[in-house]
């Protein structure tokens, strides 16, 4: 079994469609809205896939869905912030419904094997980012930073 695992698609319909991959299934860890100009073609495209589909709840999502914010920070925030503006603008509701309703992870079962999905951190999902200096304890355990 062929397993394509996405992430951080970000409205970015041409990357979306460049993946050629034959698969079984995909696993989208989250983040197919916000920043980029397609969110419409992105949500319609997976909702369409002929193969089935788990999906995850990033931070990015969670803000276009829920009108929150994206508790990101860095240079990029205020391109979020701006970007979520029209993602309300062009969504109709049942999309950004369907945005919003996956959890912030999902257990796997994959050819027998186990494992978890998420955005984020698995302590508490999609607002916690991991840097390169994590350690593997803190990692292990989803202790707070």
């Amino acid at each position: 079994m062929r397993t394509l695992v996405i992430s951080d698609i970000h409205a970015n319909i041409d990357a979306l469609i460049a993946i050629e991959e034959p698969c079984d299934s995909v696993i989208c860890l989250g983040d197919i809205v916000d920043y980029g100009p397609d969110p419409i073609a992105c949500i319609d495209y997976l909702r369409k896939l002929d193969v089935p589909l788990i999906r995850v709840r990033g931070n990015h999502d969670n803000a276009v869905a829920f009108r929150v914010d994206c508790a990101c920070d860095g240079a990029f925030k205020h391109l979020s912030t701006l970007t979520r503006e029209y993602m309300w603008q062009v969504l109709d509701r049942d999309r950004i419904d369907w945005t919003g309703r996956p959890e912030t992870s999902a257990t796997l079962d994959l050819d027998n094997r186990k494992g978890r999905a998420t955005q984020g951190r698995h302590c508490d999902s999609h607002l916690r980012y991991d840097a390169p200096e994590t350690g593997d304890a803190e990692l292990d355990t989803g202790l707070k930073l």
